[in-house]
């Protein structure tokens, strides 16, 4: 969509078993830059806030 678009999306959570530390290197590797240009964070400060890894498996997207 353009910018000002509402999209949704609707699917199932799964809380993964293994550590947030665990699973991190892919994120890490693609949102870094992100986390520390937009959110003014580090991946490390983002794993303590957040520890527990979730996995959304996406059923439905709607674009308003």
């Amino acid at each position: 969509g353009e910018v000002g678009d509402v999209v949704t999306i609707e699917g199932d959570a799964e809380l993964l078993d293994e550590s947030a530390v665990a699973v991190i290197d892919g994120y890490g590797a693609k949102y870094e830059t992100e986390i520390r240009e937009y959110l003014g964070s580090t991946l490390e400060k983002t794993i303590e806030e957040y520890p527990t890894p979730i996995r959304i498996t996406p059923r439905r997207v709607r674009m308003y």
